[in-house]
């Protein structure tokens, strides 16, 4: 029957047939051993299922190893590697040479955007078969772990009922058994090991597998959150934010005695209207952008890849994603970010303030925005083209608020994501495993560090640079005219 199945699945098409075709065959498994359960019990005694479920293990787990060879060839999944190899050894040549602008055009056209979404769609099956096998190997366990106890009851009950390794392992294919003689190595025994608690054959087709789909999704995921970061990077809409037309203007000049008391700057920079994924960028406090569209866009790869590794159930991907995750934000966000909100800090002065509109006049050191026309029409009517002083302002004010903006989010997709784990990962019966997912979750605490000292470093500046003269020079115009 579990043949016939197998047979009618193959018919199966689409993006993820591969995972599809597996699914269909757990399923078919699934529905043999409770449907078989009280028949057997009723007829043979407690704890006899256990030779079904294991003649059942194997035939599952020789089938889907086929499935598995089926996916390799049919993806071309050695030729994808070597592609993703080629394209990180030409970035890396690229980095080495980054004067040269002929050696990075070459680096970028090693994977065409057909190719990356191609890779991408792998990447999605293959987090698809992970999580199918696991969830498979957990079926089988809960089925299998009763039946050894209920057998355990009866001294020699388990030399009678359980099948002896070799004459299962006479059911696979000859290729399958070199296989598995080979990973064996010298120890014979090792290939027809039974677990203890489950009764099932420890080493099969399928859970050497599982060794080489994590290492094949680990490589395909780290490309795609490299890939994914430098294009964020790339269409970062710093540059395009809305509210910041007008710069903000020097407060020391003799002109500003007739100014206002300078709150603008100060309320208005602690006004973080946080722009949410998907939120548009005008939709900030006073309809000032206040956060670019990086911290958003980059946070979302970064999830989606951590969510992908904690699907497979395996900690190894978990450990390796989380730390090209750590790496790849630190170089591309972080090192960035950073670099433009330590800027030195340019302001126009009022003689040349003066030219601008009548409102900027009277508030001089107000943000661009504050104050303008309620109506977002006429907000956009007077719109103009921004200045490279004005530009400048933008963009360290913009990645101050980003910073803090990675701080908040860093925070709480960890918190989500250990909580995931402990949901997801609660019937994995190796504890450990578990032990080893949320201590590579816990590694973002100490990068959240960094993004904090950024932010600290940022503000301390910006406070010496403007904050600082600002009030030195409104202090001495509001005592000008006090006589002692």
């Amino acid at each position: 029957m579990i043949a016939d199945k197998s047979r009618v699945t193959a018919d199966i098409q689409g993006t993820s047939i591969y995972a599809v075709r597996l699914t269909r065959l757990f399923e078919v498994i699934a529905v043999v051993i409770d449907n078989h359960f009280p028949l057997v019990e009723t007829h043979y005694g407690p704890g006899r299922m256990i030779r079904v479920i294991q003649r059942l293990q194997m035939e599952g787990t020789k089938r889907a190893a086929m499935v598995l060879d089926f996916f390799e060839d049919e993806r071309h999944i050695k030729r994808r590697i070597a592609q993703i190899q080629q394209a990180d050894s030409s970035q890396t040549r690229a980095k080495s040479y980054a004067q040269a602008a002929d050696h990075r055009s070459k680096s970028e056209d090693v994977i065409s955007d057909h190719d990356f979404k191609d890779i991408t769609d792998i990447l999605g099956e293959l987090v698809l078969i992970e999580r199918q096998i696991a969830m498979f190997s957990r079926f089988m366990e809960s089925r299998a772990a009763p039946e050894v106890k209920a057998l355990s009851m009866e001294p020699g009950s388990k030399d009678r009922v359980f099948h002896k390794p070799a004459a299962i392992l006479k059911h696979l294919p000859l290729a399958m058994q070199g296989i598995l003689d080979t990973k064996a190595g010298d120890s014979a025994k090792t290939a027809t090991e039974l677990d203890e608690i489950t009764g099932l054959l420890v080493h099969t087709p399928l859970s050497l597998r599982i060794s080489w789909l994590t290492d094949t999704y680990i490589t395909f995921e780290s490309f795609f959150v490299s890939r994914s970061a430098a294009k964020v990077m790339l269409l970062d809409d710093t540059d395009s934010l809305s509210g910041w037309a007008e710069p903000i203007v020097d407060a020391s000049d003799a002109e500003t005695s007739k100014s206002k008391p300078a709150t603008g700057l100060l309320s208005s920079f602690g006004q973080r209207g946080w722009r949410k994924p998907g939120m548009s960028a005008a939709r900030g406090q006073a309809d000032i952008a206040q956060t670019s569209s990086c911290v958003g866009d980059m946070f979302f790869v970064a999830k989606t890849a951590l969510e992908h590794s904690i699907a497979t159930q395996q900690p190894a991907a978990v450990e390796a994603i989380s730390q090209c995750v750590i790496g790849v934000m630190n170089s591309a966000l972080l090192a960035t970010v950073e670099s433009r909100a330590l800027g030195k800090w340019n302001a126009v002065s009022n003689a040349k303030g003066s030219q601008l509109s009548a409102a900027s006049s009277e508030l001089s050191w107000r943000l661009p925005g504050v104050g303008s026309a309620a109506n977002p029409a006429d907000a956009q009517a007077e719109e103009a083209p921004i200045g490279p002083v004005a530009a400048h302002q933008r963009e360290i004010l913009v990645s101050v608020n980003n910073l803090d903006l990675a701080g908040q989010y860093l925070q709480k997709t960890a918190d989500e994501l250990k909580t995931r784990v402990t949901g997801e990962w609660a019937r994995i019966p190796q504890r450990d495993h578990v032990t080893r997912a949320q201590k590579a979750l816990d590694t973002f605490g100490a990068f959240l560090a960094k993004f904090t000292h950024a932010k600290q470093r940022s503000l301390e500046q910006f406070g010496v640079q403007v904050i600082k003269p600002w009030v030195r020079a409104i202090l001495q115009q509001s005592y000008r005219d006090i006589k002692y």
